[in-house]
């Protein structure tokens, strides 16, 4: 059975005391590209192309956009706003069945069997009853001006309502349902559920997304009670799509995507090795 999963994810760009401007042409993959065609066509080299992408291989992807040229205006001493560069990923899969084989999936998805080895990053045609098989993957990015800075206000943490306050409001609502960008009893996810747990107990809180409370927020090296976890549980471990609040003893309360508000351990197996770190909100 074929079915889409849409993953957002974000990577904090914070620009420092300057502004750079910048313009850039792109190129969209298509079907049977290469980079070395791409690089051709635009009069590049291939490490060229990869260096003006970041790309650490050759593998690329139909409908990814790579940057094919780019100029930078001189930087200017005067203080930037401070954005946050949100990449939306959708990626369509397809579960392979008996009788399947890559060729015929490929044709079945109107992709050539190089092509879907790539996406895939399979190195021979073996597959089994079963795998789950990336058919179409496609982004797009968002840059989203972030509020200006403030000094901390007498709203912190330590002279603001009890952080104790937002740890019951949150538990009052354990059990609740996942709901996609919901903030409300009525389904959570999980940066919905942060924002309704501190704004119930009293914070002025805006809502974001988990990458953007994390670009927000104040490192801190030891966590304390009402601190913010954060995790990367897609399949790009660098990238934040998750998010809880911390409760102390290695516990934390989140609204998980499969069983909705409830409590967990940030040593788990599972979210051990997606722990990306603790952030404490500046209010």
């Amino acid at each position: 059975m074929k079915k889409s999963i849409v993953a957002f994810s974000a990577a904090a760009l914070l620009s420092g005391l300057f502004v750079s401007s910048a313009s850039a042409s792109t190129y969209t993959v298509k079907k049977g590209d290469t980079l070395t065609k791409i690089a051709k066509k635009y009069d590049l080299t291939v490490n060229k192309l990869k260096e003006l992408n970041n790309l650490k291989s050759n593998t690329i992807y139909v409908n990814q956009k790579l940057v094919t040229s780019t100029s930078k205006a001189k930087k200017e001493t005067t203080a930037a706003k401070a954005t946050v560069s949100i990449k939306n990923e959708k990626i369509a899969t397809y579960k392979v069945v008996a009788g399947d084989t890559l060729t015929k999936i490929a044709n079945k998805h109107n992709l050539t069997l190089g092509e879907l080895k790539q996406l895939n990053n399979l190195s021979s045609t073996v597959i089994k009853v079963g795998d789950t098989l990336i058919v179409s993957s496609s982004s797009t990015e968002t840059i989203i001006d972030l509020p200006e800075e403030k000094k901390p206000s007498a709203n912190t943490y330590e002279n603001g309502p009890s952080i104790d306050k937002v740890i019951a409001e949150a538990k009052k609502v354990l059990g609740t349902p996942y709901s996609w960008a919901g903030s409300t009893p009525a389904g959570f996810d999980c940066s919905g559920f942060v924002y309704y747990a501190f704004k119930q107990a009293g914070y002025s809180i805006s809502r974001h997304s988990s990458s953007t409370y994390y670009a927000l927020g104040k490192k801190v090296s030891s966590p304390q009670r009402g601190d913010l976890v954060f995790f990367a549980t897609g399949s790009n471990r660098s990238v934040i799509n998750h998010l809880g609040i911390y409760l102390g003893d290695n516990q934390f309360i989140h609204a998980s995507s499969s069983k909705g508000v409830m409590i967990s351990s940030v040593n788990s197996s599972y979210y051990k090795s997606r722990l990306i770190g603790y952030k404490k909100l500046d209010f």
